[in-house]
């Protein structure tokens, strides 16, 4: 039986190597792998650390009609990243980890019809996993006039919900992706303790982007073109940050109706959740 991953090598450009290929088999074991430092002081536990990490998995490429096709993919994926001083991402059962591919051993390449066996190594800087999970809140009056882009935004995460409350899963804070649809003026959303807001006027049509990943705060207009607004943003002295991380579980979301907004939140962890299944198919 051969059982499918679901692994997935994406560079930053979006150009994929699908290690569930056919012809490819990919033996990924130490994906599941983690470590952490320990930071001691006066010979006590001061902090655990992630340190960054070399990932190395073998694969085999076996398929002649396929196999140098194959290998020239996953070289033009990688290289993309190499060139351009960028970084990539290995996707499983949507989670993803932020990754780039530095080395690449063969053996039986001469062979004319395979199989080329692979050592592959990834460079993980931030070693954990994360999935995104998406809230959709309307404004109160069910229609702003402002939500038919001719850009998209697609947020291919699968939970929805417009209850006043936010669920943040996992052990660690979450990064977020906190999207205001115009018009809308110095909007404010109080998630938890925080208040994300920024002193701008989004013009129906655009939108306000609020990233912690990417740490942008950005006006997006009807075309796409998009200006920072950062310097618009509390500094946090007031109790409003707008890059703070939101503490796992349910928090409270509150905001004045006049605008709607999405908001995906980016769970964290070490390991992915095994209890969700689809690991035999």
């Amino acid at each position: 039986m051969i059982i499918k991953t679901g692994l997935v090598y994406r560079n930053a450009r979006g150009d994929e190597f699908d290690f569930d290929a056919r012809g490819v088999y990919a033996r990924p074991d130490p994906l599941m792998d983690w470590e952490y430092g320990v930071s001691e002081l006066n010979g006590a536990l001061a902090a655990y650390r992630r340190d960054p990490k070399d990932l190395e998995f073998e694969c085999t490429m076996g398929d002649p009609g396929l196999l140098r096709r194959h290998m020239d993919d996953l070289y033009e994926v990688a290289a993309y990243d190499l060139a351009n001083n960028l970084q990539g991402t290995l996707a499983v059962r949507g989670w993803e980890a932020r990754a780039s591919l530095v080395k690449s051993e063969k053996a039986g390449w001469w062979l004319p019809s395979g199989p080329v066996s692979y050592t592959l190594t990834f460079r993980l800087q931030d070693p954990q996993w994360t999935r995104g999970l998406e809230w959709s809140f309307p404004p109160a009056s069910g229609s702003n006039g402002g939500l038919d882009y001719p850009h998209d935004y697609a947020f291919d995460y699968g939970y929805v919900g417009s209850d006043g409350q936010v669920e943040v899963p996992g052990p660690y804070p979450a990064d977020f992706r906190l999207t205001v649809f115009g018009p809308a003026s110095s909007p404010s959303v109080r998630i938890g303790p925080n208040a994300y807001s920024a002193d701008v006027e989004v013009p129906a049509g655009s939108l306000l982007v609020i990233d912690s990943l990417a740490g942008t705060c950005e006006l997006v207009d009807r075309t796409g073109a998009a200006a920072s607004v950062l310097g618009d943003t509390p500094d946090g002295s007031d109790g409003g940050y707008v890059f703070e991380q939101m503490p796992p579980g349910r928090a409270d979301v509150s905001w004045s109706g006049e605008f709607g907004f999405d908001l995906v939140v980016y769970e964290r962890r070490d390991e992915m959740v095994w209890s969700e299944g689809g690991w035999s198919d």
